[in-house]
């Protein structure tokens, strides 16, 4: 596999240099006198052996804008991903800036196709007996059992995890499925490797952001060395023009409308109780969950508004065991660990989702005009009251003036997050009052950053889904 991927790089490097000797042959004819040279070779050996000497960065200097022309082509290569700083700008200069920043991060230890496509010694007519069919395989996981009985498979956790680990061409392979989807089905735009075809604006089906216009994604891998995906898209509401109708209440009523139709920040208050009077059972006196892990669970499918109510449940459901943070040792690591948790991200409580313009706090003792020091770390601060009308900083004077002046107000979108009903009322079904939820501060694992924080409001996480 190694091999075969060093193979393509190199034939990659290949065609960017003969398509730039055939297009740029100055450039060519450059490079050819430069290695050519009887002293390049004393240059580069007297470089490697003392590289932060000045002929040595004079070399660099001078090697490094040719070399880059086919290096950037090499996937995976330091070269490519500098290049890609250059297309991010071309995207932002032609679509503006984008809309939604999403990052998939799929369980594929979890995961019943990346397990099945990691278990061999499949029998010869292989595509209608296990692993090419379910043959009771997903129930077996959802009851939390150990061992599957055709073929006598052991699937404890233990097992899942060493099963994806040997195996990281399976589960790169069903990973690469599950995006793919999640780019031509729930985004509504396949990527450009795929078709040479220019689609029209408003010709491909919508997204569950709208008409999706264009998006970048980077692959990345976690420390385990799983693999996670970034993306930046274009789609729906375009940040400019929230911009422009921050001050205006009417227009935000209708932008409110649409934002809270695709993202939800909020977790109900039933999840909560029920989490924290779970947390606050002893480990034995538990219930065991069921399914053992919410990706075991077929979701519904939102056709009908009775699958609409519950589609939104299962992701409800979903968020409470999955998107909701446990501490763990790692917590304390660091400069931020030492004051708490380092991975906290507390949110201050919204009743609806609105705009809000951010400005750079003014130190003590200095004007508002008196330009800060280098060394001062800027700082953010809220203000809430007041959204500055665009019109407001349009200019009389057209004349001199005929351009309008840039907008440098800084206005994000803070999605609604209630204040929780102070009694907690799935609490007095189960028989605990208020002290004993209150109580709950003091378990172990919880913190005022996360389950505890509850009593005060839904969630203090955001969450980004349709």
């Amino acid at each position: 596999m190694f091999t075969a991927f060093n193979q393509r790089q190199r034939h990659q490097n290949a065609r960017a240099a003969s398509g730039i000797a055939s297009k740029h042959p100055l450039t060519a004819e450059k490079l050819g006198n430069l290695v050519n040279d009887p002293a390049f070779k004393e240059k580069v050996e007297s470089a490697v052996e003392n590289p932060s000497s000045a002929e040595a960065r004079e070399l660099l200097k001078e090697v490094s804008p040719l070399v880059s022309l086919t290096s950037s082509k090499a996937d995976f290569s330091p070269a490519a991903r500098g290049a890609a700083l250059t297309t991010l700008y071309a995207y932002v200069q032609y679509y503006g800036f984008p809309s939604v920043f999403l990052t998939v991060a799929p369980d594929d230890t979890h995961s019943v196709l990346s397990v099945r496509a990691t278990i061999t010694g499949a029998p010869v007519d292989c595509n209608n007996h296990f692993p090419a069919t379910d043959s009771g395989f997903l129930d077996e996981l959802r009851k939390g059992g150990t061992t599957f009985t055709i073929g006598e498979i052991d699937i404890s956790e233990h097992a899942l995890q060493r099963l994806i680990a040997d195996n990281p061409v399976a589960a790169t392979e069903i990973f690469k499925v599950m995006i793919e989807a999640i780019w031509c089905c729930l985004l509504g735009l396949p990527p450009d490797r795929d078709t040479r075809k220019t689609f029209p604006p408003g010709t491909l089906p919508k997204g569950i952001f709208g008409h999706t216009r264009a998006f970048y994604s980077v692959i990345e891998t976690q420390g385990r060395l799983s693999l996670h995906v970034h993306m930046l898209i274009w789609a729906g509401l375009q940040p400019k023009i929230i911009q422009k109708c921050a001050a205006y209440d009417d227009l935000m009523a209708i932008i409110r409308e649409v934002l809270d139709s695709q993202f939800v920040a909020t977790l109900s208050p039933l999840y909560h109780y029920r989490s924290l009077l779970r947390l606050a059972t002893e480990p034995k006196k538990r219930e065991p969950l069921q399914p053992v892990r919410v990706c075991y669970q077929d979701a519904p499918i939102p056709r009908t508004a009775e699958g609409e109510a519950q589609f939104k449940a299962f992701s409800q459901e979903v968020m409470n065991r999955c998107g909701v943070h446990q501490h763990s040792f790692s917590c304390e690591k660091g400069a931020f660990g030492n004051e708490g948790c380092r991975l906290s991200f507390p949110r201050h409580t919204a009743d609806i989702t609105g705009p809000v313009q951010l400005s750079i706090a003014v130190a003590e003792g200095r004007a508002n005009d008196e330009k800060a020091p280098k060394n001062e770390k800027k700082k953010f601060e809220y203000h809430i009251s007041h959204i500055v009308d665009v019109e407001e900083l349009m200019v009389d004077d057209v004349f001199n003036f005929p351009l309008p002046p840039q907008d440098l107000r800084c206005i994000l979108v803070d999605h609604c997050r209630p204040l929780l009903i102070t009694t907690p009322i799935e609490a007095a079904d189960t028989g605990a009052d208020r002290e004993e939820v209150l109580r709950l501060r003091k378990v172990r694992g919880i913190s005022t950053h996360t389950r505890a924080r509850a009593l005060l409001s839904y969630s203090p996480f955001s969450s980004c889904r349709s």
